[in-house]
């Protein structure tokens, strides 16, 4: 969803995830993890953008980066905005080969980053983060 106002927590200053920003996100989202958490992070509002928006914008990407049409691997951890990731990514341009993407054992959210990827051409197969907090998949791209 492209700007939206959000509450934002920044946990790489203050967080107890030991500063490396593990646990930030969006605070009205479920990201799967204890409210305790969160209670030594910075609360921040931003406006929020889609990777639609972020790969069209050229001033974003410098002159001298070409974003490829097919990349081999994309990982997505955003602490529980994994779908809403996904519904702003430009699929029609851009193709990712294998996917990891995070859902933390939350099975709302798993079924439904899967059924989301499944209308994509991809599917879940046998890989590194299977039967952990992440789903891996392979998408059919057209080179």
């Amino acid at each position: 969803v492209a700007n939206k106002m959000v509450q934002f927590n920044d946990c790489t200053q203050f967080g107890t995830d030991g500063g490396d920003g593990g646990l930030s996100g969006i605070s009205s989202l479920n990201s799967g993890h204890s409210a305790s958490s969160f209670k030594w992070c910075k609360a921040e509002m931003f406006t929020t953008t889609t990777m639609r928006d972020v790969l069209a914008n050229k001033k974003s990407i410098p002159m001298s980066i070409k974003v490829p049409a097919v990349v081999d691997f994309t990982s997505l951890d955003v602490e529980g905005a994994e779908l809403l990731v996904l519904q702003g990514f430009p699929f029609e341009m851009y193709c990712s080969k294998f996917w990891v993407i995070e859902h933390n054992h939350m099975t709302a959210k798993k079924l439904a980053v899967r059924a989301f990827m499944e209308g994509k051409q991809c599917i879940v197969v046998s890989g590194p983060a299977l039967d952990s907090t992440d789903d891996f998949f392979k998408c059919q791209c057209r080179s």
